[in-house]
């Protein structure tokens, strides 16, 4: 093996190469975007509140909405809270406000299917709930409309943030766009799945249950202290549509499908 002295004419080639890789890294890192420290802002869900079976349908499930008039027929408008939203970065001592835009592909309109009502994060705090104002206009018992927001950079909360994520850990889901659909039509409330008793649900059983027990049941959680509530209304329901068959010999109660209702 030959060793070179390290002087003389070697080393000035050393040091002539170093002095060039040092150049090309210099030019390399200017072409890198710097890191940035600004805040930013998405929409926030804890994950094990959410079902699904991956992270797709966990976001899916988390940033999507629906809601219907039709449970509640004298109201001219309601309010409909979306997911928090939490800052990326430190609460400051004044109020922000963030940007939700509505997206081109939204059939729902500003002013005459919806109004925001709130996007400020208060000062002091690193989250909030936003909410809309749904109006009850006489379209929507003709047809359902959709609505999709977008979070956007803006003077408070410049950072870019990335679309969907499902954290590290598991535990979290942030987005920047959420999903609502609306309408004034029948449609399973957002809680018959705890509901007990009553079975599968379809539009002509729910209208029928409404007419007997005088409201519609699911359309918030059924807790376990109310299950022996709902039994009573169990055997209630299953006595008054035997009576409205009897009354209709060869015509049972049948569903928008076709199919017997029963209890």
């Amino acid at each position: 093996m030959k060793y070179y002295p390290l002087n003389g004419p070697f080393l000035k080639k050393i040091i002539v190469v170093l002095v060039l890789l040092s150049s090309l890294t210099a030019c390399q890192k200017d072409k890198l975007p710097p890191a940035t420290y600004e805040d930013g802002i998405w929409f926030y869900a804890s994950a094990s509140a959410i079902s699904g079976n991956d992270a797709d349908a966990k976001l899916a499930n988390a940033f999507t909405g629906n809601y219907t008039f039709y449970f509640y027929p004298e109201a001219i408008q309601d309010t409909f809270l979306l997911p928090e939203v939490r800052v990326m970065g430190d609460p400051k001592n004044y109020d922000r406000s963030f940007s939700m835009i509505v997206a081109d592909s939204s059939s729902a309109k500003e002013g005459v299917h919806f109004k925001f009502l709130n996007t400020v994060v208060p000062a002091g705090q690193v989250s909030t709930t936003p909410s809309l104002i749904l109006l009850n206009t006489p379209d929507l018992l003709e047809k359902k409309v959709d609505l999709y927001l977008q979070l956007e950079p803006s003077a408070d909360f410049p950072a870019v943030m990335g679309r969907d994520t499902l954290s590290a850990d598991k535990s979290f889901l942030f987005s920047t766009h959420y999903h609502l659909t609306f309408n004034n039509l029948i449609q399973s409330p957002p809680y018959w799945s705890t509901v007990p008793y009553l079975g599968k649900w379809s539009a002509v059983k729910f209208e029928f249950i409404n007419s007997i027990i005088g409201f519609f049941p699911g359309l918030v959680p059924v807790t376990s202290d109310e299950y022996s509530q709902y039994y009573s209304y169990y055997l209630h329901l299953r006595s008054a549509l035997a009576d409205y068959n009897s009354a209709h010999p060869g015509e049972p109660l049948t569903d928008e499908n076709n199919k017997a209702v029963s209890f």
